[in-house]
């Protein structure tokens, strides 16, 4: 058995901080090399907003995209999908609202 980890993603977390999707855009960067394909930042204040995108984390966000990414706390996800097909719709983290 191979004891090697096979993922190739890396996830970031900001909790109670004003500029908290710059800090995950930092963290993510940071991470680069667990993933290149897909990135995501979402970020919360009650309601949520969120950027998903192809290519690196450089590629994807601009200081105006992450001005626009308003709340205190934000999850952010890099993937390298390693095998299958390369798609924007498996990029994490998934949203999802309910009562």
């Amino acid at each position: 058995m191979d004891s090697e980890m096979q993922e190739k993603c890396g996830v970031f977390g900001v909790f109670n901080h004003p500029k908290a999707a710059e800090i995950t855009y930092y963290g993510l960067h940071a991470l680069l090399l667990r993933g290149q394909e897909r990135t995501r930042i979402v970020a919360s204040e009650g309601n949520h907003s969120g950027l998903t995108g192809m290519g690196l984390v450089t590629q994807v966000f601009s200081r105006d995209i992450l001005k626009g990414l308003s709340g205190n706390m934000t999850i952010g996800h890099i993937q390298y999908s390693g095998s299958g097909e390369n798609l924007l719709q498996k990029a994490h983290p998934l949203v999802a609202t309910g009562t």
